[in-house]
């Protein structure tokens, strides 16, 4: 049940990147995704649909509205208090970064700490910010995502949050290797609940403070070395299977006095053969 509730949620974010694997999802949540009260679901249902209508309406009050609305869903939601959660202003200067060649400064807009140690960078946009497109009129002409990116890795802080208030992407960057994203859609927290509760369940305070092995840096780290042996153990098993189809090509060829691949060279052979298994590995990942 476990690994379908996962199988499920993952199907309904937006992924990019090795994001996170259901086998570590599995061992995290043994007992599947925690429930969202239905008092907070009420809560988060009132206030965003009162934001959105501030959003469309293009409310005189909407900055206000939009501050509070992140705050909901980072202290209420997630349930980072006061004394974890730091706005730009309570933040140390070491949290920021310096673009080289333009000369652009960047920084969270409220950071989770652990002493002196942040866990968690927050970047909060206005309402309708493409998070992936480069940012107009900046001397620095990189996207959001772009941004608390380059934020992460310069800082050495592993989980970054990016929002608009609709789209809510979470940002992994390992110290060396590629980063992952992963959006979750505010409006769709309601008509698929189980994203909500993924959302919760890897988001809330516990995931940064909680033992080591459960925390959201350790999650992702894991993911990644899970994929590593997934791409490990998938190479060696296409060269094998090549070998399999090379050696009946070549039984097939013994069968007809070897006129069926006469003008085929053995390099030629392992390839078609390498070029077709792949392809098939792609089809049926596709499938």
């Amino acid at each position: 049940m476990s690994a379908a509730q996962h199988i499920e949620w993952l199907n309904l974010v937006e992924k990019t990147g090795p994001f996170l694997a259901v086998g570590v999802l599995e061992e995290a949540f043994p007992q599947g995704l925690e429930k969202v009260e239905t008092r907070k679901r009420q809560r988060v249902r009132s206030a965003y649909d009162e934001w959105r209508d501030a959003v469309d309406a293009e409310d005189t009050q909407l900055d206000a509205l939009h501050r509070e609305w992140v705050r909901l869903v980072l202290e209420e939601l997630l349930e980072f208090e006061a004394s974890v959660l730091k706005s730009a202003d309570g933040l140390p200067a070491t949290l920021t970064y310096r673009e080289p060649l333009t000369g652009a400064e960047v920084k969270p807009d409220f950071a989770v700490l652990s002493g002196d140690k942040a866990r968690l960078l927050i970047a909060r946009y206005a309402p309708n910010t493409n998070l992936s497109a480069p940012m107009a009129g900046e001397t620095w002409a990189a996207s959001p995502i772009e941004r608390m990116t380059m934020l992460c890795r310069a800082t050495g802080v592993r989980v970054g949050l990016v929002t608009n208030g609709e789209r809510w992407t979470l940002v992994s960057v390992p110290a060396d290797g590629s980063s992952s994203l992963g959006t979750w859609h505010a409006r769709y927290w309601q008509q698929e609940t189980i994203t909500l509760q993924a959302f919760v369940s890897l988001l809330e305070v516990r995931r940064c403070f909680g033992p080591v092995e459960g925390t959201l840096d350790s999650l992702f780290a894991r993911s990644l070395e899970h994929q590593n042996e997934v791409t490990d153990t998938l190479g060696e098993q296409v060269r094998r299977a090549v070998e399999v189809l090379v050696q009946a090509l070549d039984r097939a060829d013994l069968d007809r006095d070897r006129q069926l691949l006469k003008d085929v060279s053995p390099a030629q052979l392992y390839e078609a053969g390498l070029t077709f298994m792949m392809r098939l590995v792609v089809l049926l990942c596709a499938e």
